[in-house]
């Protein structure tokens, strides 16, 4: 290919070459064209100067003589250019025929380069991909390796452990044959003491109830309504107070008070002489109907006294200051003392949130002072709970102190202004 390449270039140069010679030809030739317009020119002055001279006719057509020569040189050297264009462009036609041969070969090997590129990409593709497995094979191959590293330590420390296991096993069989035997010994010689014992009824009952148990109770109590007790006084003692606002007017005086102080008194102390009558008849009850027996009987009183005003003063306070809501709210308290005071079960077996309530219900308090009075005997626990009772006393009084206070300022300016419209 590269030889025919090289032929056609030739045969280009030939042609070019020939080309050349063509143009000069024709150069030539036109000059000599050139050359004949000016003799003819000169001619025609000659033959219009005929008359002039002969020694012009004479030059004239010497002159065109010339002429004619160069004429015919360009002629021949014209056609001798187009023989030298003929021969190149014969030449030419062999070496394009030569070139579209070779160029239908580098067609045909550009095509096989092409199907070769298409391969080699696929080939590409296959390699990366490959590649890509193998670099997951290796970083899996690494991490099998790190587990087997792992795997192989645990093992190797599995085995000394298993070495060691196998020590202690040896040395504990080689004790519990010498136990085995010892047993055997001291079996035959207790059934050879046995057998010489006398059996009776004290051997009898010695086998019989090897080992007895005494009970020593912490608190004693007799009965199962005594250790109820302290959880269903407090509970009728607050139900006893909740029951008092329906028929006693905890806010409508009996008659035009003196003050927000004496309002007070007037209410609270028909509540408290009630509470504590409830609280004796509950105790009496108690002690000559049921027979229940407590460690102190005045401290017994004192307790539910106490607790009886305790629960009137906060009841007083709620239906005094919000009405029929404070009693509902009133009622809400009571089913919170239910579960979270501690009367039936011990409040670590109470819900957790039902336990957070526990230090703010005032029957949590009265409940433990009762069970110290009756079961116990612990009076200092009893006293620090009658304590933490005043507080919700002394804070429910306050309250409703307060409350009274304001009401009656309200209720006595609102008869100074009837008073003063009625006087205008």
């Amino acid at each position: 290919e590269k030889a025919r390449l090289e032929e056609v270039i030739t045969s280009l140069t030939r042609i070019s070459e020939g080309s050349k010679g063509v143009s000069e030809g024709v150069g030539k030739l036109s000059a000599s064209a050139t050359e004949i317009a000016k003799g003819s020119n000169s001619l025609s002055a000659g033959a219009n100067q005929l008359g002039e001279g002969t020694s012009a006719i004479s030059g004239g057509f010497t002159q065109l003589k010339q002429a004619q020569d160069k004429l015919a040189n360009g002629a021949n050297e014209l056609k001798n250019g187009q023989g030298q264009l003929v021969s190149g462009l014969t030449t030419f036609g062999d070496s394009i025929d030569s070139a579209q041969s070779g160029l239908g070969q580098l067609t045909e090997g550009s095509n096989n380069l092409v199907s070769g590129l298409d391969q080699l990409e696929d080939g590409s593709k296959q390699l990366s991909s490959g590649t890509s497995q193998l670099s997951e094979g290796s970083k899996g191959l690494v991490r099998g390796t790190d587990k087997l590293k792992e795997g192989s330590s645990s093992l190797t420390s599995g085995m000394g452990e298993l070495a060691n296991g196998a020590i202690k096993l040896q040395d504990g069989i080689a004790k519990l044959s010498d136990g085995s035997a010892e047993l055997h010994d001291e079996l035959s010689d207790g059934a050879d003491e046995a057998g010489k014992i006398k059996s009776n009824d004290e051997v009898y009952d010695m086998f019989a109830s090897p080992v007895k148990v005494d009970k020593l109770p912490i608190n004693d109590v007799p009965n199962y309504g005594t250790s109820f007790a302290p959880y269903l006084i407090s509970l009728s003692l607050f139900i006893g107070a909740i029951v008092l606002t329906i028929i006693f007017p905890l806010k409508d005086p009996a008659v035009k008070p003196a003050s927000g102080f004496s309002w007070f008194i007037s209410k609270y102390s028909v509540m408290a002489l009630i509470g504590i009558c409830q609280a004796i008849m509950v105790d009496s009850i108690l002690i000559l109907g049921l027979g229940i027996n407590v460690t102190s009987l005045p401290l017994f009183f004192a307790v539910s006294i106490l607790a009886s005003c305790t629960f009137m003063a906060i009841i007083q306070f709620l239906g005094s200051a919000f009405d029929n809501p404070g009693r509902f709210i009133a009622l809400l308290i009571l089913i919170l003392q239910l579960t979270s005071s501690g009367g039936t079960f011990p409040n670590e077996l109470v819900p957790g949130f039902l336990q957070g309530f526990t230090p703010f219900l005032p029957m949590t308090y009265s409940i433990n002072a009762f069970r110290a009075v009756i079961s116990t005997g612990d009076y200092s626990f009893m006293w620090h709970n009658l304590g933490i009772l005043a507080i919700f006393l002394v804070v429910a009084l306050i309250l409703s102190l307060l409350y009274f206070i304001y009401r009656y300022k309200k209720l006595n300016g609102a008869l100074n202004e009837k008073q003063e419209e009625a006087t205008v």
